[in-house]
Protein backbone atom coordinates (compact mmCIF):
# COMPACT_ATOMS: atom_id res chain seq x y z
CA UNK A 1 0.00 0.00 0.00
CA UNK A 2 1.35 3.36 -0.79
CA UNK A 3 1.69 6.08 1.58
CA UNK A 4 -1.70 7.72 0.23
CA UNK A 5 -3.79 4.49 1.12
CA UNK A 6 -1.88 4.89 4.90
CA UNK A 7 -2.36 8.60 5.26
CA UNK A 8 -6.17 8.28 4.23
CA UNK A 9 -6.77 5.26 6.86
CA UNK A 10 -5.13 7.04 9.18
CA UNK A 11 -6.85 10.17 8.69
CA UNK A 12 -10.34 7.88 9.07
CA UNK A 13 -8.96 6.04 11.79
CA UNK A 14 -8.46 10.07 13.42
CA UNK A 15 -11.77 11.08 12.93
CA UNK A 16 -13.42 8.70 14.03
CA UNK A 17 -11.24 7.93 17.40
CA UNK A 18 -11.35 11.98 18.00
CA UNK A 19 -15.57 11.45 17.76
CA UNK A 20 -15.76 8.92 20.35
CA UNK A 21 -13.82 10.73 22.51
CA UNK A 22 -15.95 13.88 22.22
CA UNK A 23 -18.97 11.63 22.95
CA UNK A 24 -17.78 10.25 25.85
CA UNK A 25 -16.53 14.01 26.91
CA UNK A 26 -20.17 14.67 26.29
CA UNK A 27 -21.66 11.45 28.23
CA UNK A 28 -18.92 11.73 31.00
CA UNK A 29 -18.52 15.63 30.95
CA UNK A 30 -16.80 15.90 35.26
CA UNK A 31 -14.22 13.28 34.09
CA UNK A 32 -11.07 12.87 37.16
CA UNK A 33 -8.88 16.03 37.28
CA UNK A 34 -5.61 15.20 35.42
CA UNK A 35 -4.52 13.22 32.38
CA UNK A 36 -8.36 12.50 31.47
CA UNK A 37 -9.92 16.00 32.06
CA UNK A 38 -6.86 17.31 29.99
CA UNK A 39 -7.56 14.56 26.94
CA UNK A 40 -10.99 14.86 26.81
CA UNK A 41 -10.59 18.97 26.99
CA UNK A 42 -8.74 19.37 24.12
CA UNK A 43 -9.44 16.13 22.40
CA UNK A 44 -10.51 18.44 19.05
CA UNK A 45 -7.06 20.01 18.94
CA UNK A 46 -5.06 17.14 19.53
CA UNK A 47 -7.13 14.89 17.04
CA UNK A 48 -7.42 18.20 14.63
CA UNK A 49 -3.35 18.17 14.25
CA UNK A 50 -3.33 14.68 13.33
CA UNK A 51 -7.00 14.60 11.13
CA UNK A 52 -5.36 17.85 9.60
CA UNK A 53 -1.79 16.77 9.13
CA UNK A 54 -3.06 13.31 7.19
CA UNK A 55 -5.79 14.78 5.21
CA UNK A 56 -3.62 17.23 3.54
CA UNK A 57 -1.13 13.88 3.06
CA UNK A 58 -4.04 12.14 1.22
CA UNK A 59 -3.44 14.47 -1.80
CA UNK A 60 -0.38 13.08 -2.85
CA UNK A 61 1.67 10.09 -2.83
CA UNK A 62 4.42 9.00 -1.05
CA UNK A 63 5.54 12.15 0.45
CA UNK A 64 9.12 12.72 1.67
CA UNK A 65 9.01 13.07 5.56
CA UNK A 66 10.56 16.54 4.71
CA UNK A 67 7.47 17.43 2.92
CA UNK A 68 5.43 15.44 5.35
CA UNK A 69 6.70 17.62 8.61
CA UNK A 70 6.23 20.89 6.72
CA UNK A 71 2.59 20.15 6.68
CA UNK A 72 2.42 18.97 10.08
CA UNK A 73 3.54 21.90 11.01
CA UNK A 74 1.45 24.12 8.89
CA UNK A 75 -1.58 22.23 10.19
CA UNK A 76 -0.18 22.64 13.75
CA UNK A 77 0.35 26.64 13.30
CA UNK A 78 -3.36 27.09 11.46
CA UNK A 79 -4.89 25.64 14.87
CA UNK A 80 -2.75 27.81 17.10
CA UNK A 81 -3.37 30.94 15.41
CA UNK A 82 -6.94 30.33 15.05
CA UNK A 83 -6.51 29.22 19.23
CA UNK A 84 -4.85 32.87 19.43
CA UNK A 85 -7.72 34.80 17.12
CA UNK A 86 -9.96 33.18 19.30
CA UNK A 87 -8.95 36.17 21.75
CA UNK A 88 -11.03 38.67 19.45
CA UNK A 89 -14.47 36.44 19.03
CA UNK A 90 -16.90 36.86 21.52
CA UNK A 91 -18.37 33.91 20.96
CA UNK A 92 -15.17 31.81 21.13
CA UNK A 93 -12.73 31.03 24.51
CA UNK A 94 -8.94 31.27 24.32
CA UNK A 95 -7.69 28.31 26.26
CA UNK A 96 -3.66 27.65 26.63
CA UNK A 97 -4.79 24.26 26.85
CA UNK A 98 -6.28 23.71 23.59
CA UNK A 99 -2.30 24.99 22.05
CA UNK A 100 -0.19 22.56 24.32
CA UNK A 101 -3.54 19.84 22.98
CA UNK A 102 -2.13 21.25 19.21
CA UNK A 103 1.43 20.59 20.33
CA UNK A 104 0.74 17.34 21.48
CA UNK A 105 -0.97 16.09 18.45
CA UNK A 106 1.54 17.93 16.28
CA UNK A 107 4.51 15.14 17.72
CA UNK A 108 1.74 12.54 17.89
CA UNK A 109 1.51 13.58 13.84
CA UNK A 110 5.63 13.73 13.09
CA UNK A 111 6.05 10.18 15.37
CA UNK A 112 3.06 8.25 12.95
CA UNK A 113 4.62 9.85 9.94
CA UNK A 114 8.28 8.96 10.42
CA UNK A 115 6.86 5.02 11.19
CA UNK A 116 5.42 5.55 7.65
CA UNK A 117 8.24 6.14 6.40
CA UNK A 118 10.62 4.20 7.92
CA UNK A 119 8.44 0.96 7.17
CA UNK A 120 7.95 1.75 3.64
CA UNK A 121 11.54 2.14 3.31
CA UNK A 122 12.27 -1.52 5.13
CA UNK A 123 9.23 -3.31 3.26
CA UNK A 124 9.49 -1.67 -0.38
CA UNK A 125 6.08 -1.69 -2.88
CA UNK A 126 5.91 -4.19 -5.00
Amino acid sequence: MNHKGIDFIIFIISVLLVSIITVTGIIFPNPVNGILKFILDTNGNIGGAIVASFFFNCFYSNNPLQKRIKIALSSCCGLIVYEFLQLFMKWQTFDQNDIYGTIIGFIISISINIIIVKSQKIIPEH
